[in-house]
């Protein structure tokens, strides 16, 4: 489900009903169009990937601080279906 939902995330400005098909509700698709990554009303899951992935894309050296907690809530195999995803 995680690479569903990274790919829904990241199309959410070209196709809403990707986003709703993989389960991003309208609160969440409006705060990604904000930049609000850091939102308390983010999942935990959610806005750990959201921030991972930005960091990511910012910079090929992510802080420990924004991949521990990806590490913590996500697989091996999932981070590496997120990195796939960011790099589509």
């Amino acid at each position: 489900m995680v690479p569903q939902r990274c790919i829904a995330l990241r199309s959410g400005r070209e196709n809403v009903r990707h986003d709703a098909a993989a389960g991003v509700d309208e609160v969440t698709r409006e705060l990604l169009r904000r930049g609000q990554f850091g939102s308390a009303l983010l999942s935990e899951h959610d806005g750990a990937t959201v921030r991972f992935v930005a960091a990511v894309v910012a910079s090929p050296a992510v802080p420990d601080t924004v991949f521990e907690p990806v590490r913590d809530l996500c697989s091996d195999r999932e981070i590496v279906e997120i990195l796939q995803v960011i790099g589509f």
